[in-house]
């Protein structure tokens, strides 16, 4: 037990085994050490759109590119919105497809470049669809949160009141 104890400190370290805080500090963000987890391996997945590589890409997207500093902004330079919508208004996903892509949209929709270029790609209406459409809770508060996020732009509130 005294042996295992020693090692518990070891075993939850945030940190990557014999990674000290300063070799974490200095790794590449953004997935950058794994290429299954990297922006590029998640666009050309998102572009793709079919498992078991979306899957995967989206929850790298959510869980680290689009929460780092300056993330939201280099996913929609790289072109990531256009395929992103894309997911949404094709043929059915899996719920935790769809689930994973509207958090992603949602937080993208926190930033202006980002409300714009959904209206522009005409995002709003495949949204209004998916909120009249689907009745499935988690679905609808997430669509329900990207399109409040889309109305603090007036041009986005003409938009989803035309949609329906």
């Amino acid at each position: 037990r005294g042996q295992l104890d020693a090692l518990a400190p070891l075993l939850w370290s945030p940190y990557p085994l014999g990674a000290s805080p300063k070799m974490a500090a200095s790794a590449p963000k953004g997935g950058g050490g794994c290429p299954a987890g990297s922006l590029s391996y998640c666009l050309a997945q998102l572009q793709k759109g079919t498992e078991p590589g979306l899957g995967k890409a989206l929850l790298a997207l959510r869980t680290q590119h689009i929460k780092e500093a300056g993330g939201i902004a280099r996913f929609r330079s790289r072109g990531g919105l256009a395929p992103l919508l894309g997911v949404l208004a094709s043929a059915p996903r899996p719920r935790r497809t769809l689930d994973l892509a509207l958090s992603i949209l949602g937080n993208c929709c926190t930033e202006g470049g980002s409300r714009t270029q959904v209206r522009e790609l005409g995002g709003i209406a495949p949204l209004v669809t998916v909120l009249k459409s689907l009745a499935v809770e988690s679905i609808q508060n997430r669509t329900a949160r990207a399109l409040g996020n889309l109305a603090v732009d007036t041009e986005n509130c003409q938009a989803i009141h035309e949609a329906g």
